[in-house]
């Protein structure tokens, strides 16, 4: 019996999706209706995928919750996988990708604290539009997987993403409630 190795990095199969494979519909319109809660689970999904593959001991829940630290590695992992650019190359700045995201986030968090309510809403939609440096990056995803194999289906519906729903929702509806009321 042959040792394992553990530093060697394990190619996924050639019938899998390669990381959070999902159509870019999907992303957004989740990204939208949980109010920025699905990029968290967008982040644990991918880091899953690479800590499973590569054999890697971390913790990809910690990456997903501290997000703003880890988004750029993640981003660059993506960028710079031989498996995806030997498929397609990259089409993106996981530099800057990530940079705009983490600006976006604490900006957004930062003015929706803001006790004015004006102030409070735009800095919500600041926040929630940070999903758009992640979707280049989930459209290459989608595209890679495409061209790999065309009858690759989507990676299911999952516990996860009917959190993110359950949570997202009552508080995307609270939000319209509240700037509504302003």
């Amino acid at each position: 019996m042959e040792p394992v190795n553990i530093f060697k990095s394990n190619t996924s199969k050639p019938n899998s999706p390669k990381f959070f494979y999902i159509p870019e519909t999907h992303f957004i319109v989740m990204s939208l209706v949980t109010l920025g809660l699905f990029n968290t689970y967008w982040i644990y999904k991918n880091w899953k995928f690479i800590k499973e593959r590569d054999n890697l001991d971390i913790i990809p829940f910690l990456r997903a919750v501290f997000g703003v630290f880890y988004i750029h590695s993640l981003l660059n992992q993506i960028a710079n996988d031989r498996e995806l650019n030997r498929i397609k190359s990259t089409s993106f700045s996981a530099s800057s990708l990530a940079t705009g995201w983490v600006v976006m986030n604490i900006f957004g968090n930062i003015l929706a604290r803001s006790e004015n309510m004006s102030y409070g809403s735009i800095g919500i939609v600041i926040s929630i539009s940070s999903f758009l440096f992640l979707l280049p990056v989930q459209n290459h995803i989608h595209n890679v997987n495409k061209i790999a194999n065309k009858n690759l289906p989507y990676s299911e519906w999952s516990f996860g993403q009917t959190l993110c729903l359950l949570i997202g929702t009552p508080l995307l509806i609270l939000a319209l409630i509240g700037m509504s009321l302003d």
